[in-house]
């Protein structure tokens, strides 16, 4: 018996403390919207703006490690040109003789590739640390921003929404700690 209520006390608590974190991430959603509605299009600007700033430093992160990725996939083609033109070519195999040529473009792009990648790398962490600052609330306020997008029905579904999650998070955690009232 004692196991069982044991296993019960730990369940409850896990559960409490699974509830709290939902309860808190509610409370920030609803003040990223809060900050929205209070702030008008000031503040959806603002919000818009930091998202893309941020956006655009996370895709200057992708294309370097793009061309760095694609720089290296030349420079094995290449390799493997130079490799496969060691051996006598089997009959029916055709552009065999354009081997050495392909590997020396390969190669030479290759090379252009790396110049690039250590050219642009150097404004990379200049880019990383103009990154606008964002609470958890503005986070929030610039999801919900991006997703407002001319939807204002959106904006009224959110805050219902989150009404729901709450409610719902306060029944789990009636029913699963078998008392009433809550965390």
């Amino acid at each position: 018996m004692d196991f069982f209520k044991s296993f019960a006390d730990k369940a409850s608590a896990a559960t409490t403390q699974a509830m709290d974190r939902v309860h808190e991430r509610v409370d920030i959603c609803k003040a990223g919207k809060k900050l929205l509605e209070d702030g008008g299009e000031a503040a959806m600007s603002i919000m818009i703006a930091k998202r893309t700033a941020r956006a655009a430093i996370s895709e200057d992160e992708a294309v370097l490690t793009s061309l760095a990725q694609t720089a290296s996939m030349y420079e094995d083609a290449a390799a493997k040109l130079r490799r496969a033109i060691e051996a006598p070519c089997p009959e029916g195999v055709t552009g065999f003789c354009d081997f050495e040529s392909q590997a020396e473009v390969y190669e030479a792009r290759a090379k252009s590739m790396r110049e690039a990648v250590a050219l642009l790398e150097k404004g990379v962490q200049d880019a990383k640390d103009a990154a606008p600052s964002a609470s958890a609330v503005e986070e929030d306020a610039m999801l919900l921003a991006l997703v407002k997008g001319g939807e204002a029905k959106l904006m009224d579904g959110v805050h219902q929404g989150l009404d729901s999650v709450k409610k719902m998070s306060e029944a789990a955690t009636q029913s699963c700690s078998g008392r009433e009232g809550g965390a």
